[in-house]
């Protein structure tokens, strides 16, 4: 699309953090804020079970149908049109299957800190009983406060931009309270 908002996650950070998952065969990925569905799609690629794809953007969402429909991998990706945070709140019983949760929230996104805050939540809550990591990739100059989440694992940064990750047994030593 000409005018299209979409920032998809370059090439070089994509592989950057499918390196840091490592293997993530047969494994459930979530994909919040899916843009163009590239992180899904490139899951299902490295042998991922399943994807779901959560997009509330009507333009995006047909980018990503058009993206997987071509892949002919309708069936290995589940397109969600709504809200982040909605997905998370109704969807709950999706995300006990969940193995990795990649977060790439637009620029302009102010209410992500609440979208963040809930997926702490919902892990302390045992919601994701599969949970292995959390890869949030963020522009350099972003202003969110990786402080107000629990520990991360690392930060690697990659020109301008930069990948958290937080893993599960840090997640489970965590004492930070949402």
């Amino acid at each position: 699309p000409q005018k299209s908002d979409i920032r998809p996650t370059s090439e070089k950070v994509r592989m950057a953090a499918f390196d840091i998952l490592r293997d993530i065969k047969d494994m459930v990925f979530l994909d919040l804020f899916s843009g163009s569905g590239a992180m899904a799609i490139e899951a299902i690629s490295r042998g991922a079970r399943k994807a779901y794809s959560v997009e509330n953007n009507p333009e995006h969402i047909m980018i990503i149908r058009q993206n997987i429909q071509t892949l002919e991998i309708e069936s290995k990706v589940q397109v969600f049109p709504i809200a982040s945070g909605t997905f998370l709140k109704k969807k709950s019983e999706l995300l006990s299957s969940v193995n990795v949760i990649f977060l790439y929230p637009p620029y302009q996104y102010h209410d992500f800190p609440k979208v963040m805050k809930l997926v702490f939540e919902m892990y302390k809550k045992q919601k994701f009983e599969q949970l292995q990591k959390i890869v949030l990739e963020t522009a350099v100059n972003s202003k969110i406060r990786i402080e107000d989440f629990p520990e991360i694992e690392s930060m690697k940064k990659y020109g301008d931009t930069r990948l958290f990750i937080w893993d599960k047994n840090k997640l489970e030593k965590s004492t930070l309270d949402l």
